[in-house]
């Protein structure tokens, strides 16, 4: 809604969630080490969803800004999240996949996959079925049966950087 407060002058209400994005950039415009990304083109409404990326070089920083910022937002049939990046990410994602699967028997492999634009890195998993008692009705057990690959995207962050694979089978 606009509304002429003078002449040649108008206000503007803004949406709740450029509010966010404004409160956003305030809480992080004096420090040199974090950007938060503008509200245009690249993070604009897609299916109801916006995008807001935080980003910095130091990785330390940026885990204990994820560890206090939410992450999502509902506002009615429009959804705002809150995506943080790394821009040395490559090294990072590397080492933080290393790091959480380190001595675990599921995660077959960790590899680094060269894009046409970046890097991204695939958790190959081993080829194995899950199963847990779930309730399900539509199983005969009322067991849950998936993949190792089910649930990882069940359980992760969205993240462009990290794909899952099965073990290919021999």
């Amino acid at each position: 809604m606009f509304k002429k407060t003078g002449e040649n002058t108008w206000v503007s209400l803004s949406a709740p969630w450029y509010t966010i994005h404004r409160e956003l950039k305030a809480l992080f415009k004096n420090d040199p080490e974090v950007k938060v990304s503008p509200l245009d083109n690249d993070t604009k409404e897609q299916d109801g969803k916006y995008f807001i990326y935080i980003s910095s070089n130091n990785y330390e920083k940026l885990c204990a800004i994820e560890k206090l910022i939410k992450s999502e937002y509902d506002f009615g049939n429009v959804h705002v999240y809150v995506k943080f990046t790394c821009e040395n990410k490559n090294e990072d994602w590397e080492q933080v996949l290393n790091t959480a699967f380190k001595g675990n028997t599921a995660v077959n492999a960790i590899k680094e996959v060269p894009d046409l634009f970046d890097v991204y890195y695939c958790v190959i998993f081993e080829d194995k079925v899950i199963q847990f008692y779930n309730d399900d009705t539509s199983d005969y057990f009322r067991n849950w049966n998936g993949l190792y690959t089910d649930v990882a995207k069940d359980v992760f962050k969205d993240n462009p950087d990290i794909t899952f694979s099965i073990k290919k089978i021999k």
